[in-house]
């Protein structure tokens, strides 16, 4: 028979959501915070419910957190946003927020705790413009430092909803769980594999009525989410159920649930960026793997997506699987943007370079070049390497790309006389590709800044094509893990030694900082204005309030 929940009746919460949603003058909704178990989600519901029915044109979307989709950026609101087709995390954060669209949106977010780092992020610039009204529920520790945010910020009321005297235990879950139906079971093994999953696929993995058998017994329900998903969705009655049930799940028959699940899922591909992102890391620890080739295209979206742990994981995994060159990269990427350069080192002096075709000897040389002067701070040993791999290059577009890296190494050691001098040349170039443009360009232009400008403003460079991803250009790597003091909002309530967590990008020495703001108000051309803008503006402060802090001073 249905569990029965020990659920207190929470009146008081109820009118204070009612109150938050209505007040215009006051934050646009309401973070409802508890442990598990104690009624949250039907209080979001009640009162969307209440809001919509009072206020006819609004439009009611759904966001449940899950541990299998916060394995995946932007996985929770993939039926929301679409991503495929942007760049880095600050132009998919504008684009999934003009995708959601602001003419009156109620966004429920249930579990928020289980968001990833990007759909915590969307949650927060949501609520810091008032794009949406917004009802939120988390438990109040483990929260993203975005979730988090809402209430410290102030941009959400908070509402706190107490634990009944004698809540439901796990034994009494578990004794639960062990009553179910084969089929009402089945439904919940695949759910605590990958959650949610269709009406659809559930019922051709665990058989016909094993969904509605499921419902019956409480252990699972559907919702319907809007957007683009494939309504209706199922969810576990409760997270804990997934929880307890994951737990008790032999290794074996894990993998064994992923791989059906993997094969039903390869029937319909997926056009969302983040549910082929989930099918491959599901695949990985199955019987049936995806081939090399995907996972390290996975592994490089993961790494523009700025999810740097997941495209890590893919990363080893395809060059366990392969040992291609493309997969080391991809890795040494991973490794170095999380401050591990010398393992990023150590793993790209594998690489016998004697047999790479020059595309491929590029490729390695600037990465590990890179690496050794940002990563390791090894300035003449990454010099000395560029020398040694230009003399070995007789195309002279990739020489002056060499070239131009060099220039903004010699910027960086306060050599300004011998990077403008090489970054002129490389602008004076035709061999000169938009990578090498960027490069000469942005070291030229902070020499300028310096009182060493030359020629910097040429037309060559005032006119060129930035190409839409110039690594190192705005960006040097330096491993922070934390986001310093002077990254958050201009006037931000947010503490100096705030809750840490991983970069979705590359942060910027505080040195280049300051330089480059004065670049770009000297030197730069409108249109390189807008374009540095968004790739090293936003970059160094923490992804949530990256388009809110134009404005905003670093001290």
């Amino acid at each position: 028979m249905p569990i029965r929940w020990n659920v207190p009746r929470q009146a008081t919460a109820a009118e204070r959501l009612d109150a938050a949603l209505a007040d215009t003058a006051a934050a646009a909704g309401a973070v409802v915070l508890g442990p598990d178990g104690i009624g949250k989600s039907t209080l979001a519901r009640v009162a969307a419910e209440r809001f919509a029915a009072a206020h006819p044109g609004t439009r009611v979307r759904w966001v449940t957190g899950t541990p299998t989709e916060r394995a995946v950026p932007f996985g929770a609101f993939s039926h929301l946003v679409r991503i495929a087709e942007i760049g880095k995390p600050a132009a998919l954060l504008r684009a999934a927020r003009a995708s959601l669209g602001d003419a009156g949106l109620l966004l429920v977010v249930d579990d928020a705790h289980q968001l990833d780092v990007l759909s915590a992020t969307l949650v927060y610039q949501l609520a810091r413009a008032g794009a949406a009204r917004l009802i939120v529920t988390a438990r109040a520790d483990g929260a993203p430092d975005a979730i988090a945010a809402l209430w410290d910020d102030g941009l959400l009321t908070r509402i706190d909803v107490e634990a009944p005297d004698a809540p439901t235990s796990p034994g009494e879950i578990d004794a639960f769980l062990a009553e179910l139906t084969p089929p009402a079971r089945a439904v919940l093994e695949y759910l605590a594999v990958a959650e949610p999953l269709s009406v659809t696929d559930l019922n051709a993995l665990a058989g016909d009525g094993a969904v509605a058998e499921a419902q019956r017994w409480g252990a699972a329900e559907t919702r319907m989410r809007g957007g683009t998903s494939d309504d209706p969705v199922v969810y576990t009655a409760h997270p804990l159920f997934a929880e307890r049930v994951r737990a008790a799940l032999d290794p074996d028959d894990a993998r064994q649930r992923r791989t059906e699940l993997v094969t039903v899922l390869a029937r319909h591909p997926s056009d969302r960026l983040s549910d082929r992102l989930r099918l491959v890391s599901l695949a990985l620890d199955s019987d049936a793997p995806p081939r090399a080739a995907d996972v390290v295209d996975a592994a490089r979206q993961a790494l523009r997506l700025g999810d740097l742990a997941l495209g890590e994981r893919l990363a080893r995994a395809a060059l366990r699987r392969s040992g291609g060159l493309a997969a080391r990269l991809a890795l040494a990427h991973a490794l170095g943007w999380q401050g591990r350069g010398r393992e990023a080192d150590a793993l790209l002096a594998e690489v016998d370079s004697t047999g790479l075709t020059e595309a491929a000897l590029m490729d390695w040389a600037l990465l590990r070049a890179a690496n050794q002067f940002w990563m390791l701070s090894e300035p003449e040993r990454a010099t000395a390497f560029l020398r040694t791999v230009r003399n070995r290059v007789a195309d002279p577009g990739p020489r002056t790309t060499l070239d131009a890296l060099s220039a903004t190494f010699a910027m960086n050691t306060g050599n300004v006389g011998h990077a403008v001098k090489v970054a002129g040349e490389v602008l004076g170039s035709p061999a000169a590709d938009d990578q090498a443009v960027a490069w000469a360009g942005s070291a030229a232009a902070l020499c300028a800044a310096r009182g060493r400008g030359g020629s910097t403003t040429s037309s060559r460079w005032r006119g060129a094509r930035w190409p839409p991803n110039i690594p190192g250009c705005c960006a040097s790597p330096s491993g922070w893990r934390r986001p310093p003091r002077c990254c958050w909002r201009a006037g931000s309530s947010r503490p100096a030694n705030s809750r840490s967590s991983s970069p979705i990008s590359p942060s910027c020495s505080s040195r280049v900082a300051r330089s480059a703001r004065c670049w770009w108000r000297t030197c730069c051309s409108p249109r390189a204005n807008s374009l540095l803008r968004q790739r090293y503006w936003v970059q160094p402060r923490p992804p949530w309030s990256a388009p809110v802090t134009r404005g905003g001073r670093c001290r």
